[in-house]
């Protein structure tokens, strides 16, 4: 990348060489706009500190007093932040973006499970009318299944032994898990 004002060589938010501030990536990669290489397995507190750092730099009280054009790239620079962390913060939505390059699962369509598993969620809605802490538990254990699914799905990716295919089918049944488990309170 080469800096809009001094044609320097730079890379990130702020050029090193005259110290502008950079327009953002007009479809910002979560992972690129917070440092990170493309990983599963990030660290939330290194995500934080990474939100931090990037944040500091492109804070729109920084530019304030810059012109206009440096103070609007410092609004839509805090903007791909904040949606760097939320993407990256949570498991499932950096698992979503990694997996289809799309930071949420679409509203309709995608993945659809398979019909003893929906079963299943039918069965502990019922379950959890009539017996609410074995409906809790036994959602909780299907949780940590596909949890764990989804970790070594992921490690083989990282060690490059594996691929992200099924990936897909088993956030779409942590997605059904994740609203069995506000409902039954695990």
């Amino acid at each position: 990348m080469v800096c809009w004002q001094c044609r320097e060589p730079t890379q990130g938010a702020v050029c090193v060489g005259c110290g502008s501030l950079q327009p953002p990536p007009p479809k910002a990669d979560p992972f690129q706009v917070l440092g990170f290489a493309r990983s599963f397995s990030i660290d939330n507190a290194a995500i934080e500190d990474a939100w931090r750092s990037v944040s500091r730099q492109v804070h729109p009280d920084r530019w304030a007093g810059k012109p206009a054009v440096f103070r609007r790239m410092s609004l839509q620079w805090t903007a791909s932040v904040n949606e760097a962390k939320r993407i990256l913060s949570d498991p499932l939505s950096r698992a979503w973006y990694l997996a289809t390059g799309e930071p949420k699962p679409p509203e309709r369509g995608g993945p659809q499970p398979d019909g003893d598993f929906l079963e299943t969620i039918f069965d502990l809605q019922m379950m959890s009318h009539a017996d609410p802490d074995a409906a809790r538990t036994t959602v909780e254990a299907l949780w940590n299944k596909h949890r764990a699914e989804l970790d070594d799905a992921f490690a083989a990716w990282e060690s490059e032994t594996g691929t992200l295919d099924g990936v897909g089918m088993i956030l779409a049944k942590l997605q059904y898990l994740t609203t069995a488990r506000a409902q039954t309170g695990a």
